[in-house]
């Protein structure tokens, strides 16, 4: 039940995550150079970040940003 929150905002994630990653590997945002290990910690925090997000919007919404449209 700990991971409801953020399994009620999958479209919100997926939309997010499917941005940040692009940015991030395919240059067309961020100019970095991730490795392998860099990579599996950024999707680690981008986790982190997007649970405790869906924690504290669920508290005050039914549903996320994007699952209204």
């Amino acid at each position: 039940m700990k991971l409801a929150p953020y399994g009620k905002m999958s479209l919100t994630n997926y939309f997010t995550q499917s941005i940040i990653g692009s940015a991030l590997f395919y240059h067309w945002g961020l100019y970095l150079q991730l490795g392998i290990t860099y990579s599996f910690l950024v999707g680690i925090l981008l986790f982190v970040a997007q649970f405790l997000f869906c924690t504290w919007w669920m508290k005050h919404h039914k549903h996320g940003p994007f699952e209204y449209v």
